[in-house]
């Protein structure tokens, strides 16, 4: 928590509008400037992507809670149509990264065993932000 400012004395250049970002390109070079300059920025979704979003997260910590060899099975990091997919960990699993990329039909790749819901999820919020 910041002390001393308000969230918005120093985040109005770093927020963005999902909407905005569709329609305007010069929102969307000021997005890319953001986070060339401060390392991030807050989209705001609309409420069905808010939703779809904080499904996925609630499942991807589901994922990552698991054991490693559980983890470790979806497979390592590897090329898929010019797509990363895969799972990787770093400093002794202290950093881990799960790629899944959504595929036509539903679903995605890989498709995690656990959480059963975790693939469907995440090619759901892929398409809410395809539009």
């Amino acid at each position: 928590m910041l002390t001393g400012a308000s969230e918005d004395a120093w985040t109005p250049d770093l927020r963005f509008s999902w909407s905005q970002l569709e329609r305007d390109v010069s929102a969307r070079r000021s997005l890319c400037d953001a986070l060339v300059s401060r390392s991030f920025a807050v989209v705001e979704a609309e409420p069905a992507v808010q939703k779809a979003v904080v499904e996925v997260a609630a499942l991807a910590a589901d994922f990552f809670d698991r054991p490693r060899l559980e983890r470790q099975a979806v497979g390592q990091l590897k090329l898929f149509r010019d797509k990363v997919v895969g799972y990787r960990e770093m400093g002794g699993g202290t950093s881990r990264f799960l790629e899944l990329h959504a595929v036509a039909g539903g679903g995605t790749i890989p498709r995690p065993a656990r959480p059963e819901e975790l693939s469907s999820a995440a090619a759901r919020l892929h398409c809410s932000l395809q539009g």
